[in-house]
């Protein structure tokens, strides 16, 4: 059996800034001669960013279904399913690849029904990983339950994709949500290029009023309660007390929590040394114009921000979660401090602060890793050879059967 282009329909609860949506962006790039890409994506929360404009340049055909957003509604979850199963028997995808939890599990149930009543096509599921939601998210009842429901799906799927290894060993030997032999580690792959330019500098110190010879420190992440604001906003008071340099706190994102934190760093006095910027287009010059980026989660998949800061050339600083220590090697392209320790943050932070040639040090030497590993090139080629090898395996596995 030959196929003439490679149909792919690849589904994401929502393009929101954020890691999953560059990455799946990415991915409609395959090489539209050997790949027909469709994606389906749903709406957008109210605090969230639109990030769809990704998509424009891409010969793939885009999808919306509304009801596909991240939150859990019984109505609008059927609803969806519905319309993805149609989508299915519209495109007949020869592979289906699925991005975050939601999409993940309406996903792979449209087209295992897909499969069950058209078995004599081949269809691959293959679900992508960019994280996980099993601690820090939920209490730990519901957390048992998502771990329940991720191993039934599991189940169904040909293929699961994480983005490092350390999350690949959480799927596979603490939450035991599938054998091995179906994990795989693709790193995360995006378009690092931009962050090489560094003339943005002094425009946006301009803009922000930011004293040419202060020290900038920033954070980029929503502000929901999983990222941890509220350690940097602590360690932000302590190094206030410690350094005689000024200190300026950028924290660009936005979320639910952003009222909370403001009155929070008005109640530890450092309101005057932050500055909340919102969501921005513009993360090249923001980098630019940034001396240390620091990300303070309690969970983690893949950090994206951090991936940015390095290939920028910035040192950074991070709490040592999920994923993070597979992008950060600790004392070379950055420095990595327990969850929780204010104290940690604080001193790690000072230390950057204080040495100008540690910063220059660590920020060559993250730049290098970065554009060795997350290029989206190199994602591009794995993840094309991934749907070949799988298609090819499942030919082979037919044609036995057949004999």
């Amino acid at each position: 059996m030959s196929i003439e282009r490679i149909r792919v329909l690849r589904v994401i609860a929502r393009l929101n800034v954020g890691g999953p949506a560059l990455h799946t962006a990415v991915l409609c790039k395959l090489d539209p001669v050997r790949f027909q890409t469709t994606i389906a994506y749903g709406s957008l929360g109210p605090d969230e960013a639109d990030m769809s404009d990704l998509l424009r340049g891409t010969t793939a055909e885009v999808v919306i279904i509304p009801e596909l957003g991240r939150a859990l509604n019984p109505f609008r979850d059927v609803v969806a399913f519905a319309k993805l199963l149609l989508l299915i028997f519209r495109v007949r995808p020869h592979i289906i690849h699925t991005h975050t939890a939601k999409a993940g599990s309406l996903g792979r149930a449209a087209g295992a029904v897909f499969r069950l009543l058209n078995w004599r096509h081949r269809c691959c599921l293959v679900h992508t990983f960019h994280g996980h939601v099993f601690e820090g998210y939920f209490s730990p009842a519901k957390s048992r339950v998502a771990v329940l429901v991720e191993r039934r799906f599991a189940a169904l799927s040909d293929c699961i994709l994480t983005l490092s290894e350390r999350l690949r060993l959480d799927l596979v030997e603490r939450f035991h949500i599938a054998p091995s032999t179906k994990v795989r580690v693709v790193p995360l792959g995006l378009d690092l290029e931009p962050f090489l330019d560094s003339s943005g500098r002094s425009m946006v110190r301009r803009q922000l009023e930011i004293a040419p010879d202060a020290c900038v420190v920033t954070c980029v992440s929503r502000l929901v309660a999983v990222k941890n604001h509220s350690l940097l906003m602590r360690a932000a008071a302590l190094i206030a007390q410690a350094q005689a340099r000024p200190i300026v706190i950028l924290i660009v994102g936005g979320g639910d929590l952003l009222g909370d934190l403001k009155r929070e760093a008005e109640n530890l006095g450092i309101a005057a040394s932050i500055r909340f910027l919102g969501w921005r287009r513009d993360l090249p010059a923001v980098y630019a114009a940034s001396d240390v980026v620091v990300l303070t989660s309690l969970n983690e998949g893949t950090p994206v921000s951090l991936i940015e800061a390095m290939a920028a050339g910035l040192p950074v600083v991070a709490t040592a979660v999920g994923g993070v220590p597979d992008v950060v090697e600790n004392g070379l392209t950055g420095t990595l401090v327990p969850s929780g320790s204010v104290e940690a943050l604080a001193d790690a932070i000072n230390a950057l602060v204080a040495d100008r040639d540690l910063r220059c040090s660590l920020g060559r030497a993250g730049r290098e890793r970065a554009f060795q590993r997350y290029t989206r090139e190199e994602l591009i080629t794995q993840v094309a050879g991934l749907y070949e090898e799988l298609l090819l395996t499942g030919r082979r596995t037919t044609h036995a059967l057949a004999g």
